[in-house]
């Protein structure tokens, strides 16, 4: 499944951290490099991860990445593509489903359609097909928070639950001193303490790419190719 693949692409330099996740080659770019730094920081953003579909390329804040290594090590890196991927095959079996129930629907539409020459069932197929399409994404939803709070368990387990508390403090002071230097509108901080109340760090994040995916990035990206 890919992941911000435009940005992926754009990642052809020397990587600044290279890790072996199994055997694969995981490539970490510092963020501050790029043009994309304001972008996503602004929005209280500090990683982000990409991908082609087959490989991973990791962006990264250098500071926040120094500010909790654990996060990103090689074992929790390991961690980290294993819920991507997962989340690619969920979401490509959900997408597969609906699409294919949405077609068979629309046909039998239009059939009763040109059958009955009644135009209200193409209203009517078409409020099914949204329906469906709003189940479809809770579900999805849904799934993307479980997995997304396992991952999160996994994480704790593997640096244990004392490191992991104090990795979200650190990470918590991170942002706090890195927007008291910089100019971000404030309701940008405002958000972003709530996501750590809330303990959404970079998991929410990752949902929210893979959410997403369909929306924006797989089209545009595909559009380009």
């Amino acid at each position: 499944m890919k992941i911000k693949h435009s940005i992926f692409k754009k990642l052809t330099g020397e990587p600044d951290v290279v890790q072996d996740i199994n055997g694969r080659k995981l490539e970490i770019y510092w963020m501050d490099k790029t043009p994309y730094h304001k972008q996503y920081t602004s929005q209280g953003r500090f990683s982000l991860w990409t991908s082609n579909g087959k490989e991973y390329k990791l962006l990264i804040d250098k500071g926040y990445y120094e500010a909790i290594p654990e996060i990103y090590s090689p074992k929790t890196s390991v961690l980290w593509v294993n819920y991507l991927e997962l989340m690619g095959k969920t979401q490509f079996k959900y997408n597969l489903v609906f699409y294919s129930a949405a077609l068979v629907i629309i046909a039998v539409v239009v059939l009763l359609a040109i059958l009955l020459q009644e135009q209200m069932i193409a209203l009517i197929g078409l409020i099914v097909v949204l329906i469906l399409s709003m189940v479809q994404n809770g579900i999805l939803r849904k799934k993307v928070q479980t997995e997304g709070d396992r991952l999160q368990y996994n994480l704790m387990n593997e640096v244990s639950e004392e490191v992991f508390r104090d990795v979200i403090n650190r990470q918590q002071a991170y942002y706090n001193n890195f927007f008291q230097k910089n100019t971000v509108v404030e309701n940008n901080t405002q958000d972003n303490d709530s996501k750590l109340l809330d303990n959404e760090t970079e998991i929410t994040e990752a949902s929210e790419e893979l959410e997403t995916l369909n929306e924006t990035e797989t089209v545009e990206d595909e559009s380009n190719e």
